[in-house]
């Protein structure tokens, strides 16, 4: 009983000197603004605390539900975890906020890719060819790869072709197209387009192992 009570009252003196400390951090942070946390949920991000990011994510939004780049953040961060459809819910509220943002289509049709639906990922990755042509290549890429996923592999072939006719020197495209090659069982073509690849970019270990593997 009396280490019982010791124990309690312990607690108690632990309490009341923690609880100025306490209130002070919390005061602290009631300071950050919504940018500020954005910020630093930035920051988490970058080493790799996902979670952490999204909770600042979590905290910019609730004194700004409006801020598109904490809604554009958290999307990114969910997607990376495997939660497409939280990423796609943010990328979503982003585009009722303003329909006219080309990269928060890729996001979202990059999380709609994750989770299988091709189609829908298709759709988002025009769109955001439409608004902003200067997101051509890597949109016309990831609409390309959705389309292999699919299965349509000769519209993806002639899509991939007309990248890689623009601008030859686009390391991507020859990898996508290498395996696209390789769905259609054309192996040597498929070894020259990821060699290709690998001479424009020596730093791709993906297609350095994915020729590997194709011979």
């Amino acid at each position: 009983m009396k280490t019982t009570r010791a124990l309690a009252l312990l607690a108690a003196l632990l309490l009341s000197a923690l609880c100025p400390a306490l209130l002070h951090a919390q005061a602290a942070a009631e300071k950050l603004t919504a940018n500020d946390l954005v910020e630093r949920g930035l920051a988490k991000n970058e080493k790799g605390d996902l979670d952490g990011a999204i909770a600042d994510y979590n905290r910019a939004l609730e004194l700004d539900p409006k801020f598109i780049r904490a809604f554009g953040n958290r999307g990114e961060a969910r997607r990376t975890k495997g939660d497409m459809d939280g990423a796609i819910t943010d990328f979503s509220r982003i585009i009722e906020l303003d329909p006219k943002v080309a990269l928060t289509y890729l996001g979202r049709g990059m999380a709609k890719s994750g989770k299988g639906d091709f189609d829908g990922a298709i759709n988002d990755f025009s769109r955001a060819l439409e608004i902003n042509p200067e997101y051509m290549l890597k949109a016309s890429v990831l609409r390309i790869e959705a389309k292999r996923q699919k299965g349509d592999l000769d519209e993806a072939m002639a899509d991939v072709n007309r990248v890689i006719a623009l601008d030859p020197k686009f390391s991507v495209a020859f990898a996508v197209r290498a395996y696209i090659k390789q769905d259609k069982g054309d192996l040597d073509g498929a070894i020259a387009d990821s060699s290709r690849a690998i001479e424009l970019d020596p730093k791709d270990s993906a297609t350095i192992y994915n020729r590997g593997h194709t011979k």
